[in-house]
């Protein structure tokens, strides 16, 4: 077999394999801009203004967090890295400063035009990563969870059909 005919073979059985499409498949999804029906952290609902204002911006391989008209000096703009062969999805923000790579831990899922994260506020490296779709408070020992329950902006979101 020609050594471009192997490629290609290659290629094909790569592209077949679910963790691969299913990668594919939620990298492209999640790309676009998103706006809050819901913020939680530690439980507690965010201000209504912050949800109104608050846009999440997702291309390739970055994640912008911005108010709406902000300067570009005030967005916060992060790495990420989606695992969605794991049950759940895992979703992981990479912050670099200063030299310095520190990760957070999350899960996704992005059904009936919904994205829904959940992260670990914890940096440490040791820090748990989220099981459920939930945001807690920490008095029972659980982790601080930031809780995001994301739209498109002017869409409204679907309905789950009923089973």
């Amino acid at each position: 077999m020609k050594p471009q005919s192997c490629f290609t073979l290659a290629m094909a059985l790569c592209l077949t394999l679910p963790g691969v499409t299913a990668l594919a498949d939620d990298a492209q999804a999640i790309q676009g801009t998103w706006q809050p029906l819901r913020l939680m952290e530690s439980g507690e609902l965010a201000p209504p203004e912050l949800i109104q204002s608050f846009r999440l911006k997702i291309d390739t391989d970055s994640l912008t967090m911005m108010e709406v008209g902000s300067d570009e000096e005030d967005r916060l703009v992060l790495g990420y890295q989606l695992d969605p062969t794991q049950s759940p999805k895992h979703i992981n923000l990479i912050i670099e400063e200063d030299g310095e790579v520190e990760t957070i831990k999350g899960i996704y899922k992005i059904e009936a035009g919904k994205l829904l994260m959940v992260f670990n506020e914890d940096e440490a490296a040791e820090a748990q990563r989220p099981t459920a779709f939930v945001s807690e408070d920490s008095i029972d020992g659980s982790p601080n969870n930031i809780l995001m329950e994301m739209v498109r902006p002017g869409a409204a979101p679907q309905t789950k059909p009923a089973n």
